[in-house]
């Protein structure tokens, strides 16, 4: 009996203090509860947590109840880590995957930034009965940078290669948010004009989370002068990972049973190696968000997608896919720099379907790649050389390439553009065309009788259109890329 004793008191004082609390204001699941016949930890039916690294409530502590955005009585308030939500409450300590088990919309809501590299954030649930993770930011005093009005507003003109811009509040800087709210919507600051004037990425209405549809979000073009925004730095996050299991995914329209990333900035606090990949998988959202590490999508099948909605990417996107039929990456808007697996290296963009629309920027050095099939809408190419590698890409109804940029179709890449007697000029608007990175061509036409050996023809939308016209042909490169009009 004595060694029992002895043995009791061993084990109750290894525990740690956390798991003491009273679970009717820490919401834990207990072992009482689970040999009453609990499936699963009561914390795993909370739709609502609160963390706040920084402690800009006054409140935050791992002794709290997590459920609450503000101080209230003792034990009432937000969390300080995410280490207590994910290994305290929910149970799922060394990231097992399909932990939690999530069968309602669970909001995650960070208040502050993380300002160290021990808090890492990589959620793998199981999404039941058609639920959703969201992972958000709050955009309060803690997160804005400056407020006013807009002045020496531009508005963006594809014809003429002008984006959006305007002379906005001390303060501004490339990569922050800014919310309009006289039209109510969201941009993020691009490039720097002069002064305080900076060039600005397509503004966008606000988008609902968690998103439920591949649809694209609605574009507002009405900003003006003496128009009032706010400008915020969104929270940083030490996001390593976001990938789950699905219990009951239907991929006909009930798209709300996915993970979504909203208004926060995925970065490693503390590390100078950005490159670093973040992992995401199958069905997952990123929404105005901004990521200082390297978003690296990886989706399964074509019945899987990933889509980005309106975000700031400096470093790039890597992705990859085990299937090449759909579009399966989408991206809204935003602004998007060169993708680079390590520094100096190239990485792909796309590989296994993608869509770009909705003047998606890409900005930033030469080495972009779009490999295998994909959709172009509208799309501004900034300072970069983009180079479509054994691609096949196809115009959307709206297609535009347009910028200051050059379009380079490479290595058996075909990208197909509106035909018609002035369908390049009116749908290759970016400065520079190129054709395995070379300003010569050939002219091909299927239909001729004869075989074409016209070459050493300038790659440019009047040749294109002089050239074929309303005949389907094709500039090409032996051995290379082509642009074609059927």
């Amino acid at each position: 009996m004595k060694t029992w004793w002895v043995l009791m008191l061993a084990l109750l004082s290894c525990q740690p203090t956390s798991a003491l609390y009273d679970k009717k204001t820490t919401i834990r699941a207990s072992s009482a509860e689970a040999r009453a016949g609990s499936l699963s930890p009561v914390s795993w039916s909370v739709p609502n947590w609160f963390i706040d690294p920084s402690n800009t409530t006054g409140c935050a502590s791992d002794n709290n109840n997590g459920t609450s955005a503000t101080c209230g009585t003792t034990g009432v308030g937000p969390l300080s880590t995410w280490n207590e939500l994910n290994g305290g409450r929910w149970q799922c300590f060394g990231g097992p995957a399909s932990c939690p088990m999530l069968r309602q919309e669970t909001t995650v809501t960070f208040l502050s930034a993380q300002t160290t590299n021990t808090d890492h954030v990589c959620p793998r649930p199981s999404q039941q009965n058609g639920s959703s993770l969201v992972l958000q930011g709050n955009l309060g005093t803690a997160q804005q940078v400056a407020t006013g009005s807009l002045a020496s507003v531009t508005s963006k003109n594809r014809s003429s290669g002008t984006l959006l811009s305007a002379t906005l509040p001390t303060g501004a800087a490339t990569g922050l948010l800014i919310k309009n709210t006289t039209h109510l919507s969201f941009a993020w600051i691009h490039t720097l004009v002069s002064g305080n004037t900076w060039n600005i990425s397509q503004p966008f209405a606000p988008i609902t989370v968690p998103a439920t549809n591949f649809l694209a979000p609605t574009e507002v073009d009405t900003w003006a002068n003496t128009d009032s925004v706010v400008i915020y730095n969104p929270s940083a996050v030490y996001i390593d990972c976001l990938e789950g299991t699905f219990g009951n995914f239907n991929n006909n329209g009930n798209l709300a049973n996915g993970f979504s990333i909203y208004h926060l900035t995925i970065t490693s606090p503390g590390d100078t190696y950005l490159f670093t990949p973040s992992r995401f998988g199958d069905n997952t959202y990123l929404i105005e968000t901004s990521s200082i590490r390297l978003p690296s999508f990886r989706v399964g099948t074509e019945d899987n997608w990933a889509i980005m909605m309106n975000d700031f990417d400096p470093i790039g996107i890597s992705t990859a896919s085990t299937n090449s039929r759909a579009a399966q990456l989408y991206l809204y808007g935003g602004i998007i720099g060169q993708p680079n697996a390590s520094p100096g290296g190239s990485a792909t963009l796309g590989a296994g379907g993608f869509l770009i629309d909705e003047d998606t920027i890409i900005s930033g050095g030469s080495g972009t790649q779009f490999v295998l099939q994909g959709q172009l809408g509208q799309l501004y190419i900034d300072t970069a050389t983009i180079g479509f590698v054994n691609s096949s890409a196809i115009p959307l109804n709206d297609f535009s390439i347009w910028g200051p940029g050059t379009l380079s179709v490479d290595d058996g890449g075909r990208l197909k553009y509106k035909s018609g007697a002035t369908g390049a000029a009116t749908s290759l608007l970016v400065s520079n065309l190129r054709i395995n990175r070379q300003s010569a061509s050939c002219i091909g036409i299927p239909s001729s009788a004869t075989l074409s050996t016209t070459c050493n023809t300038s790659v440019t939308t009047a040749n294109l259109d002089a050239s074929l016209g309303t005949t389907s042909g094709c500039l090409y490169a032996p051995g290379g890329g082509a642009f074609c009009n059927y």
